[in-house]
């Protein structure tokens, strides 16, 4: 279940951070937005299972 609600998450971030990344220019922007969208999906899946 938690692999298939991470692939999900994985897939969706194409859509999400697209628009978000077409007006940067800077390597550093676009790591630093990858970075941050990276983190929260990991604190996302490294909560407890309630």
């Amino acid at each position: 279940m938690r692999i298939a609600e991470l692939t999900t998450a994985l897939d969706s971030l194409t859509a999400q951070l697209a628009p978000r990344l077409v007006p940067l220019t800077r390597e550093s922007e676009i790591q630093a937005m990858l970075r941050e969208a990276f983190h929260q999906l990991r604190d996302h899946f490294a909560r407890e299972d309630d």
